[in-house]
């Protein structure tokens, strides 16, 4: 068993790590989200494909699901990406490390009238155009009951770590061993599937938060506090939980840029604490205590090789 310590020394170079993030559209309106973007420095924004990867304008990302290369939020619509994103934000700037962490954004869902929805063919666009700029970790805090063969097989043979939501249900949580929803029920070794468990020494899970003793891999904590359209906004889900770990495994990856997506997958896992109330629910019990982790000044990974 060997321990990891993210410390400054511990620091294999300093090699950013880049997280895709593929959801709607998002909006930025302060210093602490933007200064995390990723930019692709061989675009203008010019009407132009001046990199001729076969995408116009992909500055900081591109619109899978409007195809264009305006990932911004250009209207009051939905909040859900723009959460996602503070809350990996937030993980990061208070972390005593300063990880080396941009953020591409890749939306694969439209919000239309307050209903949000996409297809597979744009989600796997977007995970072949994170993949070609060395994305190291992708969170997708979606899921459908729709299976998609060709999704399936793209997920699989790539390098990324996918993390990903196990959904809420539509009055309680269901069991997604039983009931899958995709892309939580694949059983991928790329991907670690999250939960949303409150942050009491219980750790209970969310009443409408997914569950499953083989397919979910761990619970965090799914409830925060964002900013939106100048309002402070509680939020709650496995799409916040997944949003969290995705902030905790792209600052692994940020600090060790060698680890590959199973090496990343592992130091999450080995870092949770033993749930009882969760161990029918999920994978071995396994909470994350992202919280502490992400304002601690020594994170602790354990890991087993």
């Amino acid at each position: 068993m060997i321990t990891i310590l993210l410390t400054a020394s511990h620091r294999d170079n300093n090699e950013i790590c880049n997280i895709a993030i593929m959801d709607t559209t998002a909006k930025f309106n302060d210093y602490n989200i933007c200064r995390y973007l990723w930019m692709n420095d061989m675009e203008d924004f010019d009407g132009e494909d001046n990199d001729r990867n076969g995408y116009i304008d992909d500055i900081v990302g591109y619109d899978f699901a409007r195809d264009n290369g305006s990932v911004f939020l250009e209207s009051a619509g939905s909040g859900h990406a723009t959460s996602c994103i503070q809350i990996m934000v937030n993980s990061w700037s208070d972390s005593f490390y300063n990880p080396n962490i941009k953020c591409m954004i890749l939306p694969v869902m439209k919000v239309n009238n307050g209903s949000t929805s996409g297809n597979c063919i744009d989600v796997i666009s977007a995970i072949k155009y994170a993949e070609s700029h060395h994305v190291k970790i992708c969170n997708m805090s979606f899921s459908t009951e729709v299976y998609n063969k060709q999704l399936y097989h793209t997920m699989k043979k790539s390098n990324m770590l996918f993390v990903v939501s196990a959904g809420n249900g539509k009055f309680q949580g269901v069991d997604i061993d039983v009931s899958p929803v995709f892309p939580a029920s694949w059983n991928l070794k790329n991907m670690i599937v999250v939960a949303n468990a409150d942050d009491t020494i219980y750790h209970h899970l969310a009443f409408d938060s997914n569950y499953g003793k083989k397919t979910v891999d761990i619970a965090a904590n799914g409830e925060f506090y964002v900013s939106f359209n100048n309002r402070t906004l509680k939020v709650s889900g496995t799409s916040y939980s997944a949003a969290a770990v995705s902030g905790e495994a792209a600052k692994i990856a940020a600090f060790h840029p060698k680890y590959s997506s199973a090496e990343i997958k592992r130091a999450l896992v080995a870092g949770c604490e033993t749930s009882r109330y969760l161990q029918s629910m999920v994978n071995n019990g396994n909470y994350l205590p992202i919280k502490h982790a992400a304002n601690a000044n020594d994170i602790t990974y354990k890991e087993v090789r």
